[in-house]
């Protein structure tokens, strides 16, 4: 739990950091209003979705594996985007 809690509320300073650099000092208020609201609908429209899908198909005691993969395929999306960023971030110096 300490490590979820450590990833999870650790990406949002990063990612609010980035949006900031990237729009600018004037836009920031606006900008992370809006990623504060895709990502409360994000997960207010998605975490409904996978629980009733789990509950049909599994049991109550498999949501934490659901969880768990969700969590890995975030993961691996992450470190897949930062490669490339990283790999264009080379290109353009």
């Amino acid at each position: 739990m300490i490590a979820w809690g450590l990833c999870h509320w650790g990406f949002f300073p990063a990612q609010q950091t980035g949006l900031i650099q990237i729009v600018g000092l004037k836009l920031a208020p606006i900008v992370l209003s809006l990623n504060a609201s895709f990502m409360y609908s994000g997960a207010s429209r998605s975490a409904p979705r996978s629980v009733g899908f789990t509950l049909i198909h599994a049991t109550v005691t498999d949501l934490g594996w659901v969880g768990a993969a969700c969590e890995l395929a975030a993961v691996t999306l992450f470190l897949q985007d930062s490669r490339s960023y990283e790999g264009a971030g080379n290109a353009r110096r």
